[in-house]
């Protein structure tokens, strides 16, 4: 699998999660405005452990050596 789906799939089970989640407190119908904040907190989440992740990675590799650097160059690349 891609690195996008590797994230992707398990991601969009715990969007699917919560929103049945929502929608089990939400039997009567008047709660409606529950479902879109259960939603809207989870795409904040997500946006910040992205932004998270980005800043990690950037953080590791400016901290690697330049040997590490080009190793990390060739993986991106997909050389072996």
């Amino acid at each position: 699998m891609s690195g996008l789906l590797d994230r992707l799939l398990p991601r969009t089970a715990a969007l699917v999660a919560v929103w049945l989640m929502a929608l089990a407190v939400d039997r009567e119908g008047d709660h409606w405005w529950l479902i879109a904040c259960f939603l809207g907190i989870v795409m904040v989440l997500e946006f910040m452990a992205f932004k998270h992740g980005v800043a990690t990675g950037i953080s590791i590799y400016k901290s690697a050596t330049p040997k590490q650097r080009a190793d990390l160059d060739k993986i991106l690349e997909g050389e072996k």
